[in-house]
């Protein structure tokens, strides 16, 4: 029910922002196709994230057209993609094909009813195996194929030219192919409330709510999750959380950003025999660029959120992260950085059958999990229409809860634009 209301809201809000479209017709012309051809290379030492001992080497070959639309009036504005794929991988697992099609569709509009007033609608679509648009850039194993959509709308309206409510609805879903992962499918429903003031040149206040009602998909008769053999019989992971904060938003200078966020969040879990859990959360955001060719990146990141390990329903995470970027000549930018994640697992986030688990098979009700991402990267500009970008990727993980793994990523790629 929520989510056919939050379906209808969107549609909602897209059908306002084409009927928008469609009345400015009359002062855009049709906005230009691009198209771009992607070539990707990658290897790894350790194609799913495996402990030591059961790494397995694999290299994947991407093939990827692209096609782009944008319709741009300025103050609203039209656009989407399209990247159909093939991938080819050397060295296949039990649940992955030799050759695999992929999809990924983007879709983004915003139209501007009057100076104070706007709605937005994002939508994406893919079906890929691209582990970190499924786990933030942190779990990495590459075992699965399965289907990402995001959908979210929004309205704002300028009360004052100060002051703006912000008003959104998001739905995340993610949903695996193969049954084994039915444990790591994820669906989400978000409704947000904003208010934010301005109240010098550069600083603006914000007060945000947040709902969210979490799903997980089933762990029933799942094998051996840390160590030893059993089941984790099926279980009730799901959760729905409630959040209010403030935050400041100032812009330092003309080089500069930084955002501070900060709240409290109640969690109520949908299993009987779990408490309820209350926590703070607060993150800190950066932007700042140091000169004309350096832009720094970063973001602190403190809170209680969802975890792929299959007996637990939550974690809390400290997250910390960043990235550099230099362009060292007209033809080439280098690119770096990484990111830290520390996780605490304990038993008040263990699901019944998750604690029965663990009891049976000699297995901590709590641990740590640390989480080390560092990489590097180069781009150079063939032409004004082609470029070629190789990336390192290193990973560490040591977990009490999981398995402790390493992996080294090369990527080559090369686009050409059309």
């Amino acid at each position: 029910m929520k989510k056919s209301m939050l379906f209808a809201m969107v549609s909602g809000l897209f059908v306002l922002a084409m009927g928008g479209f469609v009345r400015a017709q009359d002062v855009v012309a049709t906005g230009p196709f691009k198209f771009s051809l992607g070539v990707d290379a990658g290897f790894t030492d350790n194609r799913d994230s495996t402990g030591k001992g059961l790494e397995e080497d694999n290299m994947d070959i991407y093939i990827k057209p692209k096609v782009d639309a944008v319709f741009d009036m300025g103050d609203s504005i039209l656009d989407f993609f399209w990247i159909p794929s093939y991938r080819y991988r050397s060295n296949t697992g039990d649940n992955q094909d030799t050759g695999k099609l992929f999809q990924d569709f983007g879709l983004r509009g915003r139209y501007a009813f009057s100076d104070r007033l706007n709605v937005r609608v994002k939508e994406g679509l893919k079906y890929t195996d691209d582990p970190t648009l499924a786990s933030g850039g942190v779990n990495v194993s590459r075992d699965g194929t399965y289907l990402l959509n995001n959908l979210s709308g929004g309205v704002s309206v300028d009360v004052s030219p100060e002051s703006r409510f912000d008003f959104d609805v998001a739905w995340h879903m993610k949903q695996f192919d193969e049954s084994v992962f039915n444990y790591l499918e994820e669906d989400a429903v978000d409704g947000v409330f904003a208010f934010r003031q301005k109240v010098s040149r550069t600083v603006t206040l914000v007060a945000q709510a947040k709902l969210r009602q979490f799903d997980y998909g089933s762990v029933d008769a799942v094998q051996g999750v840390v160590a030893g053999s059993g089941t984790v019989a099926e279980s009730d992971r799901d959760f729905d959380s409630i959040e209010g904060g403030v935050g400041l938003e100032n812009e330092v200078s003309r080089d500069s950003k930084m955002a501070v966020y900060g709240g409290y969040r109640t969690i109520s879990f949908s299993q009987d025999g779990m408490d309820d859990q209350n926590a703070p959360y607060a993150s800190v955001l950066l932007d700042h660029r140091v000169n004309a060719t350096t832009v720094l990146n970063g973001s602190c990141e403190y809170g209680l959120r969802e975890t792929a390990i299959r007996q637990y329903s939550v974690q809390e995470y400290f997250d910390i992260r960043g990235n550099v970027s230099v362009d060292i000549s007209k033809n080439v930018t280098l690119g770096g950085g990484g990111i830290y994640r520390y996780s605490k697992y304990d038993e008040d986030g263990m699901t019944p059958a998750g604690i029965k688990f663990n009891t049976d098979n000699g297995l901590a009700l709590s641990g740590n999990q640390e989480t080390i991402i560092a990489f590097g990267s180069a781009a150079y500009k063939l032409t004004e229409d082609a470029i070629l970008n190789l990336l390192y990727k290193y990973t560490t993980d040591n977990s009490d809860v999981s398995v402790d793994f390493d992996k080294n990523e090369v990527i080559l790629s090369f686009v050409q634009n059309f």
